[in-house]
C-alpha cells in the first residue's frame, strides 16, 4: 500500500483524529507500509493529506479535525 493508503486504514479503525507521526507509527507496527528512502515520512504524508484536501475539497477522503495538526476520514 501507499502511505496515504495506509494512513485511510489506520483511520478506518481509528476512534478519534490523529496527526500524521501517530498514523505513520500504526501503519509502520500494522506492517500495512516500510519505510522507503524518504527521511521524513511524516510530513510526506502531512503534505499528500492537506494537497488531497486542497484539490478534492468536499470530496477529499480526509478532513482537518479541530485539533490542529490531526485529521480523519470524511463521514
Amino acid at each position: 500500500l501507499s502511505l496515504l493508503s495506509a494512513a485511510i486504514e489506520v483511520l478506518k479503525e481509528s476512534d478519534e483524529p490523529l496527526n500524521c507521526r501517530q498514523m505513520v507509527e500504526a501503519v509502520k507496527a500494522k506492517g500495512l507500509w516500510m519505510l522507503g528512502a524518504g527521511k521524513t515520512p511524516e510530513q510526506t504524508l502531512y503534505s499528500s493529506i492537506k494537497r488531497e484536501i486542497a484539490s478534492k475539497g468536499g470530496a477529499s477522503r480526509f478532513v482537518m479535525s479541530q485539533v490542529k495538526g490531526h485529521f480523519a476520514l470524511r463521514p
